[in-house]
């Protein structure tokens, strides 16, 4: 066999095995507290992914697209959101981690401050007022406490048993937070933040919710499509 192949073997054998960084302590499915503990390690000091697990980075957690649509009320509005970074998340901490034994995990997360940004082209008709165009937008969300529940199912792949993710659902909460819209012009952003509650408590939040469990079941099915159950908690 020549050198290249031996390399090309050695290279298959170390892919195929799954190591984890040394401080993350594995635990059993249904040690909630240990789960909670290491959640949040992972939370604070990997948030920048683990290659390991196919766990795509935390802070800033990537949205490349996002469509924002609602036809009635006092928002009416047909956004799209490219490029998104949202920061904060590594600042945050877990409250609950529960569940994974009974394939229905529940999460609960809460956060000082998320602060997200991109680019954005819009028509949208805000409390009466046409908002118009497209360009950067910044927004930041105070006191962010998100719940994120699953639905899972257990298969076999390959002699081992993996999670399937058969729906779930990020609902969350905040206290406020504001708006920057460049090209809006400076009145405009002021009534945008004068207007936030109206415009995002009382009105987008659930709209908001549904794209973001999107993107949250995106990155949980990356984990849980590679790596094996048994390789993820303790026997």
């Amino acid at each position: 066999m020549s050198r290249y192949a031996v390399i090309l073997v050695i290279l298959t054998i170390c892919d195929k095995i799954l190591t984890l960084p040394n401080d993350i302590e594995k635990c059993r499915i249904n040690d909630d507290k240990c789960l909670l503990k290491s959640s949040n390690k992972v939370l604070w000091k990997h948030y920048g992914g683990i290659k390991e697990l196919n766990l795509a980075p935390l802070d800033p957690f990537y949205v490349d697209y996002v469509k924002i649509v609602q036809d009635a009320g006092i928002v009416v509005i047909n956004a799209v959101g490219n490029n998104t970074s949202i920061y904060g998340f590594s600042k945050g901490k877990f409250e609950k981690v529960t569940g994974f034994d009974v394939n229905k995990p529940e999460i609960v997360l809460k956060a000082p401050k998320l602060n997200f940004s991109g680019l954005y082209s819009s028509v949208a008709n805000v409390l009466g007022l046409s908002i118009n165009g497209k360009g950067s937008f910044k927004v930041s969300f105070n006191n962010f406490v998100g719940t994120y529940k699953m639905k899972l199912e257990r298969y076999q792949k390959n002699g081992k048993e993996y999670f399937k993710v058969l729906n779930s659902k990020l609902t969350f909460d905040i206290s406020g937070g504001e708006i920057d819209v460049p090209d809006q012009g400076y009145f405009t952003n002021v009534f945008l933040n004068a207007s936030f509650d109206a415009i995002i408590k009382r009105s987008l939040i659930s709209v908001i919710s549904e794209e973001w469990t999107k993107f949250f079941e995106k990155a949980v099915k990356a984990v849980f499509n590679k790596v094996p159950i048994e390789e993820l908690f303790l026997a």
